[in-house]
Parts: C-alpha cells; sequence; structure tokens
C-alpha cells in the first residue's frame, strides 16, 4: 500500500530537496498556509516566513495591493 503524504511534508521535502525556500503572502486563509508548512518537522530548513494582510487597508499598505484591485 502506498502511504499518502500531506501536500505540506511534500512541499517542504520538495523545498529542502532543491535548496529553495519559501515566503507567503496570505489574505483571506488567514495563516493557514503558513501553519500547514511550519507543522512539518524541518520546515525552517525552506519556509522563511509570510504575512498575512487580512483587511484592505493592510493587504494597500503592507503587501503593495493596488486599491483598484482592492475595489
Amino acid at each position: 500500500m502506498i502511504k499518502a503524504e500531506p501536500l505540506a511534508v511534500r512541499i517542504v521535502a520538495a523545498l529542502v530537496r532543491r535548496g529553495e525556500h519559501l515566503a507567503t503572502a496570505e489574505s483571506l486563509t488567514g495563516g493557514l498556509i503558513g501553519a500547514a508548512v511550519t507543522a512539518v518537522a524541518g520546515a525552517s530548513r525552506a519556509y522563511l516566513g509570510g504575512v498575512v494582510a487580512y483587511d484592505t487597508g493592510v493587504k494597500a499598505r503592507l503587501a503593495g495591493v493596488p486599491q483598484g484591485v482592492l475595489d
């Protein structure tokens, strides 16, 4: 039987194997992607961190999302 691994485990393993890193910018997910990635043992070898910009004002100021996109 093939054991299915959660997507976050596969992502972290692939990033580490390839020597790459991940950073996230989240909105409506409220940080769930970063939480899923950091729940993986060894994620600190690949995950740089993230920003959760939920409020539209924060999205504009912190994440640089143009006001036209937010409207």
